[in-house]
């Protein structure tokens, strides 16, 4: 295993300094047959990968966390290299891997991080999940995924327009907190009105990961910042095609572009026609959902203070000088803007009531999307 200085981001200094695994999947429970499902459901039906495929595949993994997303793929036949640079997972990882019998497909565990990393090898696939958004230079980073892999690369990212619904948690959830006088470091009552607000809502989600760590990582990490870990998906276009690579597939499934066509038909808009007219369905996770453009150029800029807002890095007077949205440009506008009032009076149980009895409780959006590339 080599190891190097190490580089670490805001985020990974952040899990590391609080010990958290930020994404815990419980391999031993009855959440972990779902999980399987849901994966070989992401690979075959969203990214276009048939199982089979990765039998006898060398990947490279950066960022694995735990190993359990790594371990699914083990178990279709991937040998698997993992660049880990939170060390306190491998230990957890390698465990893993010998529980269930496929500590032979684990070819190593590497502790430097992607910047860090250094390979003459080629890979079939090459997949980072969960952390580019929080890297100082994403784009380079990006670069050098495509570097190591002769084939596939797959990638996800945080968009922008998709975090409007995780913004306001995080906004809601940081208010309630200083309105309540919590401390940072008390963690059983954080999470005890974490659970009374979002907890009914998360388990509907069918998640793998535990409640706990969700809370953990998405509503109170501080190094969610707007310019730094927001992106926008026709940023990353030119790159694809300067590197010789295609753009292959994607999760959420939203390229449509060939749907409802008979074959002999190549007549088509083009990807990014294809992302803009899909913002909408990102924002609320709804297909069809009407919103105006200007509302959608309202709602990302108020994304990005709920998010700086939430990371200790702007006042509430930043939220409450937000304007309002229109009721006549989206039919949740208003609701929005009834919760955005209740946040300035110091009334916790009316602003909990109202929230858990509105529509907002149960809308996601869609922040995470996950990119897979085809070398031309």
């Amino acid at each position: 295993m080599a190891v190097t200085k190490q580089l670490s981001t805001p985020h990974l200094s952040y899990y590391r300094n609080k010990k958290i695994n930020p994404v815990f999947i419980d391999t031993n429970s009855d959440k972990w047959s779902n999980h399987l499902c849901a994966r070989r459901n992401f690979y075959e039906n969203h990214l276009k990968i048939p199982i089979s495929w990765f039998n006898g595949k060398d990947i490279l993994e950066f960022g694995p966390n735990g190993g359990e997303n790594s371990l699914i793929l083990a178990m279709y036949g991937a040998k698997i290299t993992l660049v880990e640079p939170h060390q306190m997972m491998h230990e957890r990882i390698r465990a893993l891997f010998t529980d269930k019998s496929l500590v032979d497909h684990l070819i190593k565990i590497d502790a430097r991080t992607l910047e860090n990393y250094q390979d003459k090898s080629k890979y079939d696939l090459v997949i980072a999940e969960g952390f580019i958004p929080s890297l100082p230079n994403k784009f380079e980073a990006i670069s050098k995924l495509f570097s190591l892999s002769d084939d596939f690369v797959i990638f996800s990212y945080t968009e922008r327009s998709g975090c409007f619904f995780e913004g306001l948690k995080r906004a809601l959830f940081r208010r309630l907190i200083e309105i309540y006088d919590i401390n940072d470091g008390e963690r059983d009552q954080i999470i005890e009105l974490a659970q009374r607000i979002f907890l009914y809502n998360f388990n509907k989600l069918g998640s793998a990961r535990t409640f706990d760590s969700w809370v953990e990582d998405i509503l109170l990490n501080p190094q969610d910042l707007s310019q730094q870990f927001l992106s926008v998906f026709d940023q990353f276009i030119p790159i694809f095609k300067e590197l010789d690579f295609n753009y292959y597939s994607g999760s959420p499934f939203w390229d449509l572009r060939y749907a409802h066509k008979w074959y002999k038909n190549t007549s088509v808009t083009s990807l990014k026609e294809e992302y803009r007219k899909n913002i909408p369905f990102f924002i609320t996770g709804k297909k069809n959902e009407g919103i105006t453009s200007d509302c959608i150029q309202m709602m990302i800029s108020m994304t990005d203070i709920f998010m700086d807002y939430s990371s200790g890095f702007k006042d509430f007077s930043e939220i409450q000088t937000l304007p309002r949205l229109s009721s006549s440009e989206w039919v949740y506008a208003k609701e929005i803007n009834e919760l955005l009032d209740l946040l300035s009076e110091n009334k916790p149980e009316e602003i909990i009531n109202y929230y858990i009895k509105s529509n907002l409780c149960d809308l996601w959006g869609m922040p995470n999307h996950y990119v897979c590339l085809k070398r031309k």
